[in-house]
């Protein structure tokens, strides 16, 4: 949401997302409620810069976005004097706070450098996540595979498990349905 000093929201102002990486942009108008929104935005670094008469020059980045965040970011623009720009350098928040999923993000580093020998599962990785326990022989497990990893989060039932790698199904849909994302970044 766009908002000047007094808090009164801003309407049509110019917001302009780029990807750091590829350089890529996007443009949007704020509506009457100073709200904006880009759809889709692919997981990386942007920058948002929001422009408009008689305000300074807001500019936030790098805002780092990860595979199905929903970034809310609050700008504030100042009145402009007779050239003046605000450079804001802080990330969007991590908390999802516009729904009830839970998530973990695993980067390239994190899998590179985790223990998942013998056989590299990388459900393997799951298990360094706080809540996520594998269930053993004896807990009414039919349909595992050898070198399966079963999971239970949060101590639901391994079939209320939804695991997704780079934003791909990778769930058994016989036996899982619904709650836990995997993302190797």
């Amino acid at each position: 949401m766009v908002h000047d000093a007094t808090g009164a929201t801003v309407a049509d102002a110019k917001v302009q997302v780029r990807a750091l990486e590829t350089n890529a942009a996007g443009q949007v108008q704020t509506g009457p409620e100073g709200r904006f929104r880009f759809p889709g935005l692919p997981d990386g670094s942007y920058e948002l810069t929001v422009e408009k008469a008689g305000f300074a020059r807001y500019s936030q980045g790098p805002i780092v976005l990860r595979l199905n965040q929903e970034a809310e970011l609050d700008v504030k623009l100042e009145v402009a004097g007779v050239s003046e720009n605000v450079t804001v350098t802080s990330d969007a928040p991590l908390i999802n706070t516009t729904n009830a999923e839970m998530g973990v993000n695993f980067d390239r580093k994190r899998i590179s450098e985790l223990p998942l020998t013998p056989s590299r599962n990388v459900l393997k990785l799951a298990l360094s996540v706080p809540g996520v326990n594998q269930l053993h022989g004896g807990q009414g497990l039919t349909g595992y595979g050898e070198g399966t990893v079963p999971i239970s989060v949060n101590g639901m039932r391994a079939r209320s498990n939804n695991i997704t790698i780079d934003g791909q199904e990778s769930s058994n849909p016989i036996l899982m349905s619904g709650l836990f994302v995997v993302c190797a970044c």
